[in-house]
C-alpha cells in the first residue's frame, strides 16, 4: 500500500477537464484538504496495465466471454472494467445509444487528453440511476458504475483516471529472425 497524493493522481486531471463544474471541482479540492487517502496499485488481468485503488476497493474477477471483465468493490460501491479489443468504446456506444432519448439526462459528456491519452468521460442519469463511463479508446479500455452520491462518483472517477496501461510489447523485428539453414540434402 503506498501514500497518495490525490492531487498529484487524479485531482488536477480532473480539474482541467475542459468544462469540469464547478461542484466536481470543489468535491475534488475537498478530497485532497480533508482527506489523506491510501491508494493500492492494482494491476489489472491480462497484463492490460494497473491501476491504483483507494483504500477500501478490492479487485473481484469476473469471467469475460470475449474481452477481459472484473469489478473493483467495497462495502457500498462497485467500479467495474471491460478490457481489450472486443470491449470497444463504452462511451461512444452510449453515447450513440441514448442519444435523443429524452428519458436520459447527460451530465458530462467529454473528451480528453491524460498523460498523452485519449480519454472520454460519460456521466448520465436514467430512470433514477446515475452511471458514469471513462473508457480509453486507443487501449481499448473501460470502466464504469452506478453512483450513489457525488463522493462515489470522485472515487470512480480517482481510480478510472488513474488507469496505465501496460507498455506495448515489442514486435518482433523481421531481420532478427534467423533465415533458414540451406538444404544439404542431394
Amino acid at each position: 500500500m503506498t501514500d497518495l497524493n490525490y492531487s498529484k493522481l487524479g485531482v488536477r486531471r480532473l480539474i482541467r477537464l475542459k468544462g469540469a463544474s464547478p461542484a466536481m471541482a470543489a468535491i475534488a479540492l475537498l478530497v485532497c484538504s480533508f482527506l489523506s487517502l491510501k491508494a493500492e496499485e492494482q494491476r489489472l488481468p491480462g497484463s492490460h496495465g494497473t491501476v491504483n485503488l483507494p483504500e477500501g476497493y478490492e479487485y473481484v474477477p469476473q469471467q469475460g466471454i470475449d474481452s477481459i471483465v472484473g469489478l473493483f468493490q467495497r462495502k457500498e460501491a462497485m467500479v467495474s472494467f471491460d478490457l481489450g479489443p472486443m470491449a470497444g468504446v463504452y462511451a461512444d456506444t452510449t453515447r450513440l445509444r441514448f442519444k435523443g432519448d429524452e428519458t436520459v439526462t447527460v451530465i458530462r459528456n467529454r473528451g480528453a487528453k491524460i498523460d498523452g491519452r485519449k480519454v472520454e468521460i460519460f456521466v448520465y442519469s436514467r430512470g433514477g440511476a446515475n452511471r458514469a463511463i471513462v473508457s480509453y479508446p486507443n487501449t481499448l479500455a473501460n470502466f464504469f458504475c452506478e453512483y450513489q452520491n457525488e463522493g462515489d462518483l470522485v472515487d470512480f472517477l480517482l481510480l478510472a483516471l488513474s488507469y496505465k496501461p501496460a507498455p506495448k510489447q515489442a514486435e518482433p523485428d523481421e531481420q532478427s529472425i534467423p533465415a533458414p539453414a540451406p538444404s544439404t540434402a542431394p
